[in-house]
């Protein structure tokens, strides 16, 4: 009926030229309008799953931390046990710790996590790599690679050394202070999400060495065949498992941005 309405007044007779155009420029208007919004919601469902691409390479599609270290032995049972488990590809141990580094007199608090060449994240962050080479993470090297965000604050480039302050405290004869660490600059990535401000990689054993762990873990970092099911295996896992652990699913860990993101599309 609306179509029928409107094509009876854009053909309207010649005296009647006047409502004519003022329907074919309402006609214009309209259509112009409805193709720059479908074109803007079709460019930012393209960044949405551009974003949830890259963040799927880099990070653990389900964290499981644990309130006490994990021994290898303690590690190894879960990890086979929860390989059992379906839409599960790999497991491996996780060793985090909040950090802070400090280096031309500006400081950036990030995650501080591990980073091998087992881990399916390693060739991720290959793929995202702008700086350095991620053959600098060799065991004992102490390099840590940064997101783009976290080196233009620090100001730093490959090779600078830069000071790592861990949460936890050294005893001297002179009173307490703050564990620190000089580290390197082995490798700079770009994501473009949140992940380029918020993390620190390096390699496992040197995380380990530096939080004096010996050969612990803090828990488990899983990829599942699809990560998209991944909130859903998290409630079937901490239901099977019944562990004094927290599990944490990619979405939520990145749930902020992902509110933000859903946020704009409805505004538009």
């Amino acid at each position: 009926m609306s179509f029928f309405i409107g094509l009876r007044y854009t053909l309207s007779k010649r005296d009647q030229r006047y409502i004519s155009f003022v329907s074919m420029f309402s006609v214009g208007s309209m259509a112009i309008g409805v193709a720059a919004l479908i074109i803007v919601l079709s460019v930012m469902n393209g960044f949405d799953k551009e974003i949830k691409g890259r963040l799927l390479k880099v990070m653990p599609h389900l964290v499981v931390i644990f309130d006490d270290t994990l021994t290898p032995k303690t590690y190894l049972q879960l990890r086979n046990s929860v390989l059992d488990q379906g839409n599960v590809e790999t497991v491996e141990p996780l060793v985090r710790s909040f950090a802070m580094l400090s280096a031309n007199g500006q400081k950036v608090g990030a995650e501080l996590r591990n980073l091998n060449s087992d881990n399916p994240a390693f060739l991720g962050l290959s793929e995202n790599l702008i700086e350095g080479a991620l053959s600098n993470l060799d065991q004992g090297n102490f390099g840590v690679l940064i997101g783009s965000p976290m080196a233009r604050k620090l100001g730093v480039v490959i090779g600078d050394r830069i000071t790592l302050v861990l949460p936890s405290l050294t005893v001297s004869p002179v009173g307490m202070f703050p564990r620190t660490k000089m580290v390197h600059v082995a490798g700079v990535f770009q994501v473009g999400a949140q992940v380029d401000a918020a993390t620190i990689m390096m390699h496992q054993r040197d995380i380990q060495k530096i939080l004096r762990l010996g050969n612990n873990f803090h828990g488990l970092q899983i990829s599942l065949t699809d990560p998209f099911l991944a909130e859903a295996n998290r409630k079937e896992f901490e239901a099977i498992f019944s562990l004094e652990a927290q599990w944490i699913s990619w979405q939520q860990s990145m749930a902020t941005l992902f509110r933000a993101m859903e946020m704009e599309k409805r505004v538009v």
